[in-house]
């Protein structure tokens, strides 16, 4: 069983209920989110070095990886997901903590200082890796997805390739999207219990945690692509033909 990556001692919230541990680290990732908007924004349009913008990123960064990492601890102590359980059986409310580790996979891509390297990409290959595999368990990966996901000589998740597979899943995340639109549910009511038609919510979060596994595998494939080109990077530095750090930044970022 793949162990959640590490990185950080966590925000110790003894006296916080799960779901109040859960709206506070959601309520920080919607900053975080928006804070991301805004930097950029500034940065292009008032010269903000990057620097500056970098080390306020990581800062806030630090604090909502601690507070997803307690409700992450919370979850795992309070067993909310059995080994013989499928979605169905979940609760509407506990649906909420699939996403966990998702979230923290986006979180952790977005290091911007020190931590934007190779590790940090990995780490952020783990929680997405861990999202599908939570999901796998649950039975909730469609027949193509499972084979994705268990793969029988242990390697890593595989990804979509093939044209035909490609234009299928972008039809169907496509038609989850129209889905979601369709119920009218605000996903911050979703994610901080604030809704007044549960059977309603539910079908929307379901629906959101099949887009979120069309995201997972998209993210997986891009973080791969930008290891293999710091790996080539550490590679040309140690033969004596380093490349600039920003030459590759760019580059990873117009993949």
């Amino acid at each position: 069983q793949m162990e959640a990556p590490q990185g950080g001692s966590g925000d110790a919230s003894a006296d916080l209920t799960i779901d109040e541990a859960f709206k506070r680290a959601w309520t920080l990732h919607v900053k975080f989110e928006k804070h991301g908007e805004s930097s950029s924004a500034t940065t292009k349009t008032h010269g903000a070095s990057d620097e500056d913008a970098g080390s306020e990123t990581d800062s806030l960064q630090a604090e909502v990886m601690d507070r997803w990492r307690t409700v992450e601890r919370m979850v795992a102590r309070g067993a909310y997901f059995s080994s013989n359980e499928t979605l169905d059986d979940v609760s509407t409310t506990s649906l909420r903590y699939l996403f966990i580790h998702y979230f923290m996979g986006e979180v952790s891509m977005k290091a911007t200082g020190p931590e934007s390297n190779l590790a940090a990409l990995k780490r952020a290959e783990g929680y997405f890796t861990l999202y599908l595999l939570r999901l796998e368990k649950l039975q909730a990966l469609d027949k193509a997805e499972r084979e994705m996901v268990s793969r029988k000589d242990g390697t890593s998740v595989g990804l979509f390739q093939a044209r035909g597979d490609l234009i299928a899943r972008a039809i169907e995340l496509s038609n989850y999207t129209k889905q979601i639109e369709a119920l009218g549910v605000e996903r911050d009511r979703l994610f901080l219990g604030d809704y007044r038609d549960e059977e309603d919510a539910r079908e929307c979060l379901i629906l959101m945690l099949r887009t979120h596994v069309h995201g997972a595998f998209k993210e997986l494939g891009l973080l791969r692509q930008e290891m293999e080109l710091l790996e080539w990077r550490a590679k040309m530095e140690e033969e004596g033909r380093g490349i600039p750090k920003r030459v590759t930044h760019d580059i990873t970022r117009a993949v």
